[in-house]
């Protein structure tokens, strides 16, 4: 049985080589293959990956969301640093390591999602302004699918994501000439985004210094009792 199931990983893993690799790794691909592929197959190729490039963008892939949908400013960023197409950044993104690692290799029992896989790849691309786009656009994103799957089919690697023992929640502090341009009510100084999973539900808004404290450990303290009564009732403290 494990030799069935070794065999197996190693055919996922040649034919997820085949779609999502460059061209350059097509005939080694092929020759590592534990089947014959056919001529007509091989030919077909370059067309199957401009599909699921426009899937990916468009639809999502493999259950994740459209990356259009999670990540449009992100996605023009990218294309202004590059001088690449939107299409073109998304195949980058199926061909590399990146997307290895997400969910979509299920034979190897869970991987980070594709969202999450995305936020890695793009990261190290962008310039400082723009990375801070790319976490509000992910961390919204993150939280939207915690809150919709009880049990996700996906690990999360983000530190920022917390079980504070209420709700799973994140906390993002974004410089004032950024948050000026992310959230329309924002004024001066550091402005403290959060976001939360609580009970099936997506709950993001701007909280204090203080407050965010008091999401992040899931407790109450005695600052604010207002706005911490508030937290309570959407079930976001004890």
């Amino acid at each position: 049985m494990a030799q069935v199931t070794n065999e197996l990983e190693q055919a996922t893993d040649a034919i997820y080589g085949l779609i999502f690799g460059g061209q350059d790794d097509l005939d080694a691909t092929i020759e590592g293959l534990p089947f014959s592929l056919g001529s007509a197959a091989v030919g077909d190729l370059p067309q199957l990956r401009a599909t699921l490039r426009r899937q990916a963008l468009n639809t999502g892939v493999s259950g994740g969301t459209a990356l259009s949908t999670c990540y449009p400013n992100t996605l023009s960023a990218l294309s202004q640093l590059t001088e690449a197409t939107k299409d073109e950044i998304v195949g980058d993104f199926l061909a590399s390591d990146h997307f290895a690692e997400a969910t979509v290799h299920g034979l190897h029992g869970p991987g980070i999602s594709i969202e999450e896989a995305f936020y890695e790849f793009a990261r190290p691309l962008l310039v400082e302004r723009d990375r801070w786009v790319l976490e509000h656009e992910f961390t919204s994103v993150l939280l939207k699918l915690l809150a919709a799957n009880e049990s996700p089919a996906f690990t999360v690697r983000r530190p920022a994501v917390r079980n504070n023992g209420q709700a799973l929640v994140a906390v993002v502090g974004y410089p004032a000439e950024i948050a000026t341009k992310l959230f329309p009510n924002s004024r001066t100084g550091r402005h403290y985004q959060m976001y939360a999973a609580v009970n099936g539900r997506y709950i993001s808004g701007k909280v204090s210094e203080s407050l965010a404290s008091c999401v992040l450990s899931g407790k109450a303290d005695n600052t604010a009792a207002k706005e911490v009564s508030q937290l309570r009732e959407l079930g976001l403290v004890a």
